[in-house]
Order: structure tokens, then C-alpha cells, then sequence
């Protein structure tokens, strides 16, 4: 077997980590704004080594939330304060950092 089989195992695993009761987040990880970042690396890397398909409503759920979890003054991935099962891990964890800088959604991917 080669590698793109359990690749694209691992690529539909990565689809089933969104609660549909808060926003399609990815939930029971490290937290939601880590776990976001660490998604988008994961999951453009593997379209773009083998070609999986993200199902455009799911990409569509990713880049709305990340887009919100980067609206804030800094533009830094971070939980949000005002959304009630995120405020206790609300604050700029310096953890953070690589995943909103790394080749995936911020800047976007580049084309191949």
C-alpha cells in the first residue's frame, strides 16, 4: 500500500472534527483556535501532496471560523471572548503563533 490511502484515511478523519452545535469548530483538542491553524496546515497539505478534496461546505465552515477567530485588533488566531464556551481560553496564547503565520490560511496557500 502506498502512502495515499492512509493519507487520505487520516484527510477524513481531520472532516469528522466539527461540532455542529458550535459553528462547525473543531472541538476536544487543544483548543479551537490551535486546533483550527493546525487543521488548515494538515488539511492543504494534504490536497496539495495527494490531491484530497475538502468538501467545499466544510471549507466554506473553516474559513468562516477562521476569519473569526482572527477578528480581533491584532489579527491573531485566538479563542473569542464573546462567544460563551470559548471565554475561559479567550487570550493570546503565544503557542498560537506558528499556526497563524505557517504556509496555511494565513497567508492563503499559495497556488502550485
Amino acid at each position: 500500500m502506498g502512502l495515499t490511502t492512509p493519507l487520505h484515511l487520516a484527510g477524513r478523519c481531520m472532516l469528522a472534527w466539527f461540532d455542529p452545535e458550535k459553528q462547525l469548530m473543531p472541538v476536544g483538542g487543544c483548543e479551537v483556535a490551535h486546533d483550527t491553524g493546525r487543521w488548515w496546515d494538515a488539511m492543504l497539505r494534504l490536497e496539495r501532496a495527494t490531491g484530497f478534496m475538502i468538501p467545499p461546505d466544510l471549507e466554506s465552515a473553516m474559513l468562516a471560523n477562521l476569519q473569526r477567530l482572527t477578528d480581533n485588533p491584532d489579527g491573531l488566531l485566538m479563542n473569542r471572548p464573546d462567544i460563551d464556551w470559548m471565554r475561559d481560553d479567550a487570550k493570546i496564547n503565544p503557542h498560537n503563533l506558528r499556526e497563524g503565520m505557517q504556509e496555511g490560511p494565513l497567508p492563503f496557500y499559495p497556488p502550485l
